[in-house]
């Protein structure tokens, strides 16, 4: 018996998107289906399935709410991440210009024997 060969596991595309972008298109996604289910649930008069659905939508919404945040949070410690890189280069180069040249050393005499 010959044994057949593994097939090899194709590479996973790696995903371009953040985390958090991918959990917000997801809560909103979850979010129009909560409300349709609501809408839907409210048009049959069902009232225990439209209280369900209509917290699973408020859930949706603070999940929502909380994701941005955090995204909006991380930009700005990006960029005050990249305002202090750029202030310590601009220091440095302040110092590096307010730096004298140092004096070359005094060239070595021939000895004479």
């Amino acid at each position: 018996m010959e044994a057949k060969p593994k097939p090899k596991a194709k590479p996973k595309a790696k995903s371009k998107a953040s985390p958090l972008a991918t959990a917000l298109a997801w809560e909103k996604k979850s979010l129009a289906t909560y409300q349709k289910m609501q809408a839907d649930a409210e048009k049959k008069q069902l009232k225990i399935e439209a209280n369900i659905f209509r917290d699973l939508r408020n859930d949706a919404q603070k999940h929502i709410r909380n994701i941005e945040k955090a995204m909006e949070k991380i930009k700005q410690e990006e960029a005050k991440a990249k305002e202090r890189a750029r202030i310590e280069k601009e220091k440095a180069a302040k110092a590096k210009a307010a730096k004298p040249p140092a004096p070359k050393p005094p060239a070595p005499k021939p000895s004479v024997i």
